[in-house]
């Protein structure tokens, strides 16, 4: 059986709006039918919208995979921005932001302390978030030259990426503060 697992996305125009938006049902569906190699039919209506997703054979039951020595890599998910909604993230791991849709006004989110020392956090864009951006706001945190304050991270377009570091939490302490150890394109402020 081959099947699809869509994480998020919305419509071109208004995808990201609270009150007209389609946004797309995250889910895992069975894929009906291929008749190319660039096409799939579902029989389940998700949404007329753009997405991100994968496609995949479950008949095949083998997974390889290599295990390393060293740091845990916290996982990944994938998020899709509304208009003036809060959108969770997990703290630590990687983040997806879906975009390829319009929104009217900010969506948030608040990154806070994290919970051991090492702990790292990235953000990285799948698509262009047209007009406004997904905002984070870092309850405390440095930018990569470790003097000037980092408050928000905004993320509005495709490989945009800020990877985190938190700095704290020794022994009983539970000071510290997120520093960014590399970003490309997304906006600091």
């Amino acid at each position: 059986m081959i099947g699809l697992l869509l994480w998020g996305g919305a419509d071109d125009t208004a995808g990201g709006d609270a009150t007209t938006g389609e946004m797309a049902v995250v889910g895992v569906y069975t894929v009906a039918s291929a008749p190319t190699a660039d096409t799939i039919t579902i029989a389940t209506d998700i949404g007329d919208v753009d997405c991100a997703l994968y496609v995949i054979d479950s008949s095949e039951h083998v997974v390889l995979a290599k295990l390393l020595d060293g740091e845990e890599s916290g996982l990944q998910q994938v998020i899709s921005p509304k208009d003036a909604v809060a959108i969770s993230s997990m703290i630590g791991g990687v983040t997806y932001v879906c975009g390829g849709y319009t929104m009217a006004a900010d969506s948030t989110f608040v990154l806070a302390d994290g919970t051991y020392e090492g702990l790292k956090k990235a953000f990285v864009g799948l698509g262009t978030l047209t007009t406004k951006d997904y905002v984070i706001t870092v309850t405390s945190g440095l930018q990569g030259d470790v003097s000037t304050g980092l408050a928000t991270l905004s993320i509005d377009a495709a490989s945009e990426v800020a990877v985190l570091l938190w700095g704290g939490n020794f022994g009983l302490g539970t000071a510290g503060e997120w520093t960014i150890l590399n970003q490309a394109g997304i906006t600091i402020g």
